[in-house]
């Protein structure tokens, strides 16, 4: 896959997705707000006529606090949701910046290993309050890049903000 993206992420994409990130600063994040931010992750995700999977953790004791799972989604998508989560862990930013950071800057190389329990792709967010990662928003299920956008979507919904726009490739 790596290869194959090569030249999909123009100079600069990481940096435009810790801009994203930085306008997703929560003042505080609970079990209500995860459940109100997860009801709006599954009621976007409606629009694409597929199922998906969502997954909110409590990251302070790996709780989930949220979970959604559409009725064609399997154990495969929360498997995808995790690893996808386990890449923002091991970064500390969105699954997707993994992808942009080793393909314009590199210096990620172990989370592209094939025993890596990391996946590099869109579909997981990392929930700051303040400086502290608090929690961790998974979705698995979409394709060509929906399962990070539904996650924007939903947090620029509720936290009414505008993003910049990333030009990178969507997966």
């Amino acid at each position: 896959m790596r290869s194959e993206l090569e030249g999909q992420y123009p100079p600069g994409c990481a940096k435009v997705l810790e801009e994203i990130e930085k306008s997703f600063v929560f003042e505080m994040f609970n079990s209500q707000v995860a459940l109100s931010v997860g009801n709006l992750i599954v009621q976007i995700s409606q629009e694409y006529k597929e199922d998906v999977i969502v997954r909110i953790t409590r990251e302070s004791d790996e709780l989930t606090v949220f979970q959604y799972v559409g009725n064609s989604k399997s154990q495969r998508n929360i498997d995808f949701a995790l690893a996808k989560r386990n890449t923002v862990l091991k970064t500390g930013h969105c699954s997707l910046w993994a992808m942009a950071q080793e393909l314009t800057n590199g210096g990620l190389e172990d989370i592209f290993q094939e025993n890596s329990n990391c996946l590099p792709v869109g579909g997981a967010f990392p929930i700051y309050v303040g400086k502290q990662l608090v929690a961790t928003i998974a979705v698995s299920g979409l394709r060509d890049g929906k399962d990070h956008k539904v996650i924007e979507d939903a947090l620029c919904s509720y936290l009414n903000k505008e993003i910049p726009v990333f030009k990178g490739k969507l997966i």
